[in-house]
């Protein structure tokens, strides 16, 4: 029986990575989002492979955007970061919760006065947006981390929100981690003033679609072709997953019923270093 011209053409080959193997699915990535707290560091603790992996990602041609929920340091104190830990990176590829949460406000009312529930790096991105950071008469509340908040601090942000100003948070996380253990994140603060003020406050940080959107028009490649490489599974697979990327979950990420599966785990960055050699690599697998 006659066949056509191309049936001998064998098919072009495509690659699949094999499941639950994070070495093929690096390989197969075009580009990253990578987390900071828990993946590149911990506090001020360099975490194994972070600068080697960064350094691999370049030589590969895979440009990494930084896709964080850090809402205390500002970008600029951020891009100060990777400079005293010896991290490659720039401020502008740094895609923050804080700096999502200012832009929404500036969008919404230019120059707005903002009540900030936060330390000195959230103040300064709101500055940065364009926004009147005030203590009183303020049209948003704009909820992050306050490792030194008193009761009438709370007491101000919550009265702040029940005279009509409108509440925004920059991430629900619960915790996130430093060298001595979890810490309470901004999810906390966002539930002691919501509780307060009988209003919800919308999130602009992971795992609201919009930041990776930003993230994604940064690197220039569709979501199936970028990987997150995050440790929280809320807000780093729940986002990634919602809005087509890949996930790689760090190990001890902390689970959350009812999402999926990541692609794959690894215990550490050091654990994706590919460009060296199988006995070398190995040994980080």
């Amino acid at each position: 029986m006659s066949q056509g011209a191309g049936a001998n053409t064998p098919a072009p080959f495509v690659f699949a990575p094999m499941p639950n193997d994070p070495i093929a699915i690096v390989r197969s990535s075009a580009a990253f989002c990578v987390d900071l707290d828990g993946v590149l560091w911990e506090g001020n603790r360099l975490l194994p492979g972070a600068i080697e992996f960064l350094e691999q990602c370049h030589a590969a041609g895979q440009p990494v955007a930084f896709l964080t929920n850090t809402v205390s340091l500002s970008r600029r104190m951020l891009a100060g970061k990777f400079r005293r830990l010896g991290i490659p990176g720039t401020e502008e590829q740094i895609f923050s919760a804080g700096r999502a949460a200012g832009l929404y406000i500036q969008s919404r009312e230019p120059g707005a006065r903002v009540f900030v529930l936060g330390q000195a790096g959230t103040v300064e991105e709101m500055v940065s947006c364009g926004l009147t950071p005030v203590e009183r008469d303020a049209g948003f509340v704009m909820i992050g981390v306050d490792r030194q908040a008193t009761f009438d601090k709370l007491k101000a942000a919550c009265r702040e929100g029940l005279n009509g100003a409108e509440l925004v948070a920059a991430n629900p996380d619960r915790w996130f981690p430093e060298e001595d253990g979890p810490v309470p994140g901004a999810g906390c603060f966002k539930a002691f003033v919501e509780w307060c003020v009988g209003r919800q406050a919308p999130v602009f940080g992971k795992p609201d679609p919009a930041i990776f959107h930003h993230a994604l028009r940064f690197l220039g490649h569709p979501p199936e072709r970028v990987t997150m490489i995050g440790d929280n599974a809320e807000v780093d697979l729940g986002g990634s997953h919602a809005v087509g990327m890949r996930c790689i979950l760090v190990e001890g990420a902390h689970p959350h019923p009812g999402l999926d599966q990541p692609d794959a785990t690894c215990r550490d960055l050091s654990a994706l270093l590919y460009l060296r050699s199988d006995a070398t690599r190995l040994r980080h697998v």
